[in-house]
């Protein structure tokens, strides 16, 4: 199981009408979507953050979510959706190629990326075969490795082939932060690690109830407790929020309990104040489905269908989520 970090290996080296929300509207939970035109005209394309984008009016911002992934030939990619109806693919970026080994990935938390005026800083952690490591390089702006700073893949530990899910929560305010690692077995037990400013991985606690669960994704952070969507073999989509204390006691809520089946991967980020954008992948059709999701209250919580995403096949064995610094990360969806 996950230890210190040591070295390990290296890698190698047209207008459209969008879905809008209307800050002013308070019904279904912050997340008024409306089919509105824009007044001026296309829509917004979505930040390369991760973040709602930049208002069109005072009134109404473009959803959109930056979904990462990494192919069969172990390159880095991003691929970028806009909430319109249907879903538009507005950005595409390949980059860096064959960073990891081709046909090893199979489980990715979130990666953060720190932008400067120069370069981008690219962290995060994904297993290869049964092996966790943390992986971090610099991108010049044309999206390629800088080899002149440090580009590193750093062994945590081994025991991951029998892991289905992992994700990690990064929470910071101004006063306090934390690292929080999540691992959920193939027998529904779920692992938690805190990871210190050594990037040391500490005080494993466990919770075997999640039996089924297909696929989790991180919707909120807080200073006590981070909250997951996942959907189940069942067809039920729930939420799971589970506090930083111990023992590991996650409270579980239904939000629909049928037809939520069909998707391995589950990807969401922030949409608008209190609401998540959620793209569902089913690798099997290689095909991806956006929702706007209310804030999450049990099964009254909103949810509207926006389309499926028309203009990218989803063929690779690993998604994850692009995010920023903590700081400027917020989730807000329970």
């Amino acid at each position: 199981m996950p230890g210190s970090i040591d070295q390990g290996m290296k890698p190698k080296g047209t207008t459209e009408t969008p879905f809008v929300i209307k800050h002013a509207a308070t019904a279904m939970g912050g997340l008024a979507l409306l089919v509105t035109a824009l007044a001026t005209g296309p829509p917004a394309q979505a930040s390369t953050t991760g973040r709602a984008a930049a208002p069109t009016t005072a009134q109404a911002v473009v959803c959109g979510i930056n979904v990462g992934a990494v192919t069969a030939a172990g390159d880095h990619v991003t691929e970028t959706y806009a909430a319109t109806k249907p879903p538009t693919q507005t950005a595409y970026q390949l980059g860096p190629r064959a960073f990891y080994p081709p046909g090893q990935a199979r489980l990715s938390s979130t990666f953060l990326t720190f932008r400067d005026a120069m370069e981008t800083q690219v962290s995060g952690y994904l297993t290869l075969g049964d092996v966790m490591y943390s992986s971090s390089y610099f991108k010049t702006m044309a999206g390629e490795i800088d080899t002149s700073l440090p580009v590193t893949l750093k062994r945590i530990g081994s025991g991951w082939s029998t892991y289905t899910a992992f994700e990690v929560s990064h929470y910071a305010n101004w006063s306090s932060h934390r690292v929080t690692a999540y691992g959920l077995r193939n027998d529904g037990v779920l692992s938690r690690w805190s990871v210190d400013d050594s990037g040391v991985w500490r005080n494993r606690v466990t919770y075997p109830g999640l039996k089924g669960v297909k696929s989790i994704a991180l919707i909120s952070k807080t200073a006590t407790y981070d909250t997951f969507l996942a959907n189940t073999a069942a067809g039920v989509l729930q939420t799971i929020r589970i506090p930083t204390t111990a023992p590991l006691k996650p409270l579980i809520k239904t939000v629909r309990g049928r037809t939520w089946q069909g998707f391995e991967t589950l990807v969401a980020t922030k949409c608008g104040t209190s609401g998540t954008l959620l793209l569902g992948i089913d690798k099997d059709l290689q095909t991806g489905y956006l929702y706007a999701v209310g804030h999450t209250t049990g099964t009254s919580t909103v949810i509207q269908g926006i389309g499926p995403v028309q203009s990218s096949r989803f063929h690779s064995p690993v998604y994850f989520r692009w995010g920023v610094p903590p700081l400027d990360d917020p989730l807000n969806g329970e």
